[in-house]
């Protein structure tokens, strides 16, 4: 009966630093381009803040042209095309759903995050908005 006291009690000891062992954090992904997927933090002083996952894709019939689904999170099916350009990435008139865009933003040296600055215009009411896409 003492041995198996003497067990739990070595268990229950031992136990928090097994599972500390295996919740290592995992090294951090170096990133070579900017495809992959983002989370957006956008804001408008007329919509507010909201906050939704992008994906960024090479698009292979041009280059320096990348296509960005969900893009102003108006869904999976929907995206603009952008020209990524020295750091720089671009979208020039394109349309998503009823809205023209256009806008740019600047990519961090490591990929990790664009900030991105844009317009809508749905024919009536030009809009203003700033994304973070941090990944």
């Amino acid at each position: 009966m003492e041995q198996k006291r003497i067990h739990k009690i070595a268990v229950l000891i031992l136990f928090p630093f097994f599972l500390a062992a295996s919740c290592e954090e995992k090294p951090p992904v170096d990133y070579t381009s900017i495809e992959g997927f983002y989370s957006c933090n956008e804001g408008s002083a007329s919509s507010g803040y909201r906050k939704y996952i992008v994906e960024i894709d090479k698009y292979k019939q041009a280059d320096n042209t990348y296509v960005i689904f969900n893009f102003h999170n108006m869904g999976d099916n929907e995206f603009v095309h952008a020209e990524y350009v020295n750091d720089t990435l671009y979208i020039n008139n394109d349309v998503i759903g009823t809205l023209f865009v256009e806008g740019k933003g600047s990519v961090s040296e490591d990929f990790k995050t664009i900030q991105l600055h844009y317009l809508t215009d749905d024919g009536v009411v030009v809009l203003d908005y700033f994304a973070s896409y941090e990944r």
